[in-house]
């Protein structure tokens, strides 16, 4: 009897506990859906930046799609999804059904505009027999025909994504014919891939998991996401909070920023349950985000040097307006008003400025990014240990010379916001490339975009960053070092050269941005929207305000509308063909400085420069001394010697200093 009554009492406690179980995962699932159905715009103004960024754009990008879902939809939008959609054939007139692209694959807006209608009628938003009849016959469209696309992504992640979101969203309105046609598209998203691919597989399987009330798959499925929330050396979240995907290559907004907002959102849906994640794995993402990816943003867009390859139409402002989301998500489960503060400089920031000030260099991924209270730099270099760029499904075919030292200085935050259809993509700012009378190269492979080089790195120390690059590439090879102090940003080259005998002609490009308002110039500087270029060692600037042509089918081949024309500020150093000697520049870069302070520079410098040569490039600026050894050496500057025994980079600040070694000397 005592033996009976033990065992009664072991199945009760068995009985409780699974409805305990049952319990908290049916929180977790209504967690879910009211963080899935939350309104992200915080005004009309913002809601309807969602939907331009969103499907209005010709872009790509996953999350920015997901912005249209992200937003209660106005009803502006709903009457015109419904005068769309066409009740005999189940579809929507202005989608191409019978694209293939592998990149941007238009039918995949099918589900897109099926989530975002079932949110809008699950939410409240609006009920009618009209919309319920188009969900449906929308949804049925879909797992009848069940299209596949030549590109592995969409139907093993993209599709089953919405499809799962779509499928609990809707979970009361289901028949079980659409029940098992749903789950058969979710059959698609295995658990497996590595880095952000991984998160999005196994994000899926949460979502059936809540819908099957299958607290097995969702704990697996959590487990596969907390095992890349990890700082690592392969694919993922870096030691210096960069991130990485398909190899060395620095990832922030593409997969970077997906990476960031799926383990955001699980944070917010996961709090205070027993599946939310460990301390230390929150600490990463938090971590994460504010000392790597936030860095990315200026004034609601996202820097060109470091969206991947995907410079699209309003990839700037929209990879902002997503960021914004991932923000939002992190300052309520981690109630840190910080995070709330990001989100509002991306979605208003007419309304609420800069939060980030200082200097912060990536070695794992060869960039950095410095920070002042009104301005904004960036530095995008590669080496032998890093890749510089990546053309998948034919995008970002232009951008041979894209990590050949870019530098991108704003202010206002849109000087680079769809300007890359008519960009010259042979005078990105800050670069030295060449000219040799064929089209941009368009080698693939990794030796083909390699620079061939270790001796890359940089240094940030307090308000101060150095970096440099020796570059060698295609028969060019250049010293190029800048320094980035509180007012302007200083940059040497040296020891350039061209060995091939196909080059004609080698440039540093200055400047490129949208042309706003006049140019002036006077002897040794020029002036335009708020920024002076200053020569410091008396080469001439070449200046021009054209209208540029050209098309944004090169960035997404998706892309069939017609050329773009806009007027370009473009400023350049011309080194001729460097036939015999060496070519070398000096130049400042003064954010918000006046026409005056450009005459001021140009007569006297605020800046000494030490030494400009492909041993060493210096500079004294007060009593701070930056100096960049190639080679081991020393210089004297002030009655003060500087030296070091190894090619590396030191700051000198008075009495202290602080030192990066580079990893060989130049070649």
């Amino acid at each position: 009897m005592k033996k009976t009554l033990v065992i009664i009492a072991i199945l009760c406690m068995s009985i409780a506990g699974r409805a305990d179980s049952l319990k908290e995962l049916r929180d977790v699932r209504n967690a879910f859906l009211k963080v899935e159905l939350s309104d992200w715009s915080v005004s009309d103004k913002t809601a309807e930046k969602f939907l331009e960024y969103s499907e209005y754009g010709i872009q790509n990008n996953c999350e920015i799609r997901q912005l249209y879902t992200e937003v209660a939809m106005p009803d502006k939008e709903r009457q015109r999804l419904v005068a769309l959609f066409d009740k005999s054939k189940r579809q929507w007139k202005d989608i191409d059904y019978t694209d293939m692209s592998r990149g941007s694959w238009k039918v995949a807006l099918h589900m897109g505009r099926l989530q975002a209608l079932a949110r809008l009628y699950a939410s409240g938003g609006y009920k009618s027999k009209e919309l319920h009849d188009i969900i449906h016959a929308a949804l049925g469209w879909w797992i009848e025909t069940h299209p596949i696309n030549p590109n592995w992504w969409h139907n093993n992640i993209g599709v089953p994504r919405k499809m799962a979101a779509t499928m609990l969203i809707l979970q009361k309105e289901l028949s079980q014919k659409e029940i098992e046609g749903c789950l058969a598209v979710l059959d698609h998203a295995k658990f497996g891939m590595t880095g952000q691919n991984r998160v999005w597989l196994a994000g899926t399987n949460i979502v059936r998991g809540l819908f099957m009330e299958d607290e097995q798959l969702v704990r697996k499925a959590i487990a596969e996401i907390d095992d890349e929330i990890k700082v690592t050396s392969e694919e993922g979240i870096q030691e210096d909070w960069s991130f990485h995907q398909h190899g060395p290559q620095i990832q922030l907004g593409n997969y970077g920023l997906a990476f960031a907002d799926n383990v955001s959102f699980w944070m917010r849906v996961f709090k205070g349950t027993s599946y939310q994640f460990s301390r230390e794995k929150i600490k990463i993402i938090e971590n994460y985000v504010r000392n790597g990816l936030s860095w990315a943003f200026w004034r609601g867009s996202m820097d060109h040097n470091y969206r991947g390859r995907q410079p699209f139409y309003d990839s700037g402002p929209g990879k902002a307006y997503a960021f914004a989301v991932v923000a939002e998500n992190l300052a309520d489960a981690l109630n840190d008003s910080f995070f709330k503060q990001l989100a509002l400089s991306n979605l208003e920031p007419e309304k609420h400025g800069n939060t980030l000030v200082g200097a912060k260099f990536f070695p794992r991924s060869d960039c950095g990014i410095y920070r002042s209270q009104d301005w904004y730099a960036s530095i995008r270099m590669h080496s032998e240990r890093t890749i510089g760029f990546e053309r998948t499904n034919s995008e970002n075919t232009l951008s041979n010379f894209s990590a050949d030292g870019a530098l991108l200085i704003m202010r206002e935050g849109p000087e680079y916001d769809n300007i890359q259809a008519i960009w010259d993509w042979r005078k990105i700012p800050g670069t030295t490339t060449y000219e040799d009378g064929q089209p941009l190269k368009m080698d693939d492979s990794r030796e083909g975009k390699q620079n061939n080089t270790k001796h890359v790195g940089g240094l940030a120390y307090g308000d101060v960053m150095a970096s440099t690059m020796e570059l060698e590439r295609d028969g060019l090879h250049a010293m190029k070092t800048q320094f980035f102090f509180p007012g302007f940003v200083l940059n040497l080259g040296a020891g350039i050269t061209s060995s091939r005998a196909e080059i004609n002609d080698v440039t540093t490009a200055v400047e490129q941005n949208h042309l706003k308002g006049e140019v002036r110039q006077g002897k040794g500087w020029v002036w335009h929207n708020g920024t002076a270029y200053v020569s410091l060692d008396k080469q001439p600037l070449t200046v021009t305000t054209d209208v540029q042509e050209g098309s944004w089918k090169p960035i997404v081949p998706t892309y069939d509308g017609p050329l773009v024309r806009g007027k370009v500020f473009k400023c350049w150093i011309d080194h001729g063909a460097l036939r015999s000697g060496e070519g070398s520049y000096a130049y400042a870069v003064l954010p918000g400085g006046t026409q005056s302070l450009a005459t001021s520079w140009a007569r006297a410098p605020k800046v000494k420069i030490v030494s400009n040569t492909d041993d060493c490039q210096a500079v004294r600026y007060g009593s701070t001394i930056c100096a960049v050894f190639h080679r081991p050496g020393s210089i004297r500057v002030k009655g003060k010697t500087v030296s070091l025994g190894h090619p590396g980079i030191i700051i000198v600040k008075g009495n202290a200093s602080k030192e990066y070694p580079l990893d060989e000397p130049v070649k």
